[in-house]
C-alpha cells in the first residue's frame, strides 16, 4: 500500500467523523462506535483481504478527532467474534457493560478491531452496546433518537409533522424518519419506545383521544405501524407520562420514589410516579392533570368541561389573559398576535404585567397544591420552556406551593425545574420500554 493511499484513507476518515460529529451533537464522555471493513477499503473481498495498514490509516484519521472532543472510540468486531465491541476499560466500567474474554485478530475480529485493541491504553471486549430507539411525537414535530442503557442520546433527528398542514399522515412522517435514524444507528437496536401526544391506550398502542385537530392522528395505531415496518417490539405512552418517567430514571428525580411532574406549555400535562411506578390507570391514560377541574364554574375547555387546570395554568392561558386585556396591550405597544410567554416575561418591569403573571402563577400553585394533598410526593418537577425562568417563575411558584400546602405535606417537599428539557419524552419512552421488555 502506497503512502499516498494511506494518507487518502486517513483524510477521508477524518472528514467523515468530523461531519458525523457535527450532525450527531455528541458530548464529552459519549461513545462513538465504528465498524470498518479494511478488506473493502483496499478493494478486496470482505472477510478475506483484511489489511492492518488500511485499518491503521482509518485509526489515524478518526482517533485524534474523537480524543480532542473527549469522546470514547469503540470498534466493532466482525461476525467471527459475534460483532463484539472493543473499548477502553474505563468507558466500559462507566457504562456498566459486561466484559467478554476475547482478543481480536485480523482474521478473527478484523484488522480494525485488532488495531484498536493494540492502540487503546487498556482495551476490553464487551458483547454489545444495547440501545433503544426513542420516538417523541408532538403536535408539530417528531424527535427520534438512539438511546443507550444509561440514557445517553447517541444520535437524534427532528422533523416537522405539520409541514403541509397534516396532509401527510403524522405516522408516515414518523415511520420515514425512524427508518433513516435506525439505518444510521451505530449500535444494535433492541426495540422502540414511543412518547406521543394525546391519550394513549398503552395496551394497543393506539391514540384514543386528542386535544387538538392534528390531521388523522386520532385513532392512529402507532404500535402496529412501527412493529410492522421495523419488526421490533414497540411500546407507546403519553408524552407527559414519558417525561415523568424520563426524569425519574435519568433526570432530576433519579432515585425518588414519589414524584409529581407538571409540564407547563400551551396546555398542561403531567405524570405521577408512586412508589417508583408510573400511575397509568386501566388503559394507560391516567395522570391527565391538565383536565383536573379547579373551578367548577370556570372557563370552558375544549374537552367539554369547565374550569380545567390548563385553562388557568398553561402558558396558553397566560397569553389569553394578555390578548384579552386591550388596554394593557396598548400601553405596552404590543400587537395581540405577537404575544407569547417570552414577550410577557420581557415586560415584567411593568406593574400590571407583573400582577397578571403573579396571578397566573397563583393558579398553577393552586392546582399543584391540590395534587400534592392527593399524592403526597417527595418532589414536584416543573417542565416546559417556561421552567427555565428560575427567578420569575420557579422561585415564586415554589414559595406559593410550600406556603399553601398543609404543613406535613410541605415538609421536605422539593419543588424544582425539570432537568432533561427536550429529551425528557425521548428518554422516558426508552425507560418505559425497558420496564416492559
Amino acid at each position: 500500500m502506497t503512502d499516498a493511499f494511506k494518507q487518502q484513507i486517513q483524510a477521508e476518515a477524518r472528514q467523515a467523523v468530523e461531519e458525523l460529529l457535527e450532525q450527531a451533537k455528541l458530548k464529552k464522555g459519549d461513545v462513538f462506535v465504528v465498524g470498518c471493513s479494511s478488506s473493502e477499503i483496499v478493494g478486496g473481498h470482505i472477510g478475506k483481504d483484511s489489511s492492518l495498514e488500511a485499518a491503521q490509516a482509518v485509526y489515524a484519521g478518526i482517533a485524534p478527532v474523537l480524543a480532542e472532543n473527549g469522546i470514547w472510540l469503540a470498534a466493532q468486531c466482525c461476525e467471527h467474534l459475534n460483532r463484539a465491541i472493543i473499548i477502553e476499560r474505563e468507558a466500559a466500567e462507566k457504562y456498566g457493560w459486561e466484559e467478554v474474554c476475547v482478543v481480536p485478530r485480523p482474521h478473527a475480529g478484523g484488522s480494525w478491531a485488532t488495531t484498536c485493541w493494540k492502540k487503546f491504553r487498556e482495551p476490553v471486549a464487551v458483547e454489545e452496546i444495547r440501545a433503544h430507539a426513542g420516538i417523541d411525537i408532538g403536535g408539530t414535530a417528531v424527535k427520534i433518537g438512539v438511546v443507550d442503557e444509561n440514557g445517553k442520546v447517541l444520535l437524534s433527528e427532528t422533523r416537522s409533522v405539520s409541514f403541509d398542514g397534516y396532509k401527510t399522515s403524522i405516522m408516515t412522517t414518523v415511520a420515514n424518519l425512524a427508518g433513516e435514524v435506525l439505518e444510521k444507528s451505530p449500535v444494535k437496536i433492541e426495540g422502540i419506545g414511543v412518547s406521543a401526544t394525546g391519550q394513549i391506550d398503552v395496551n394497543s398502542g393506539t391514540v384514543i383521544g386528542v386535544g387538538a385537530q392534528l390531521g388523522d392522528w386520532l385513532g392512529s395505531p402507532v404500535k402496529k405501524i412501527l412493529e410492522d415496518r421495523f419488526h421490533l417490539p414497540v411500546t407507546v405512552i403519553n408524552d407527559a407520562n414519558a417525561a415523568a418517567l424520563g426524569e425519574q430514571t435519568f433526570g432530576r428525580a433519579k432515585g425518588k420514589e414519589n414524584v409529581l411532574v407538571v409540564t407547563v406549555g400551551t396546555g398542561i400535562g403531567g405524570g405521577i410516579i408512586e412508589n417508583g411506578r408510573l400511575i397509568q390507570g386501566r388503559r394507560g391514560i391516567g395522570g391527565e392533570i391538565g383536565h383536573y377541574i379547579i373551578n367548577f364554574d370556570g372557563v370552558e375547555c375544549p374537552c367539554g368541561n369547565r374550569g380545567c387546570f390548563e385553562r388557568y395554568g398553561s402558558t396558553g392561558a397566560l397569553v389569553r389573559r394578555f390578548t384579552e386585556n386591550v388596554a394593557l396591550l396598548e400601553k405596552l405597544g404590543v400587537p395581540a398576535e405577537d404575544v407569547n410567554g417570552k414577550v410577557i416575561f420581557d415586560h415584567l418591569d411593568d406593574a400590571d404585567v407583573s400582577a397578571t403573571v403573579n396571578s397566573w402563577i397563583d393558579s398553577i400553585a393552586f392546582g399543584i397544591i391540590g395534587l400534592v394533598h392527593i399524592f403526597n410526593p417527595e418532589m414536584v418537577l416543573i417542565g416546559g420552556g417556561i421552567s427555565r425562568e428560575d427567578e420569575h417563575f420557579i422561585r415564586p411558584l415554589r414559595e406559593k406551593i410550600l406556603n399553601g400546602a398543609m404543613e406535613q405535606f410541605a415538609k421536605d417537599l422539593e419543588v424544582e425545574a425539570a432537568a432533561l428539557g427536550n429529551n425528557a419524552g425521548l428518554l422516558g419512552a426508552c425507560a418505559y420500554f425497558r420496564q416492559n421488555f
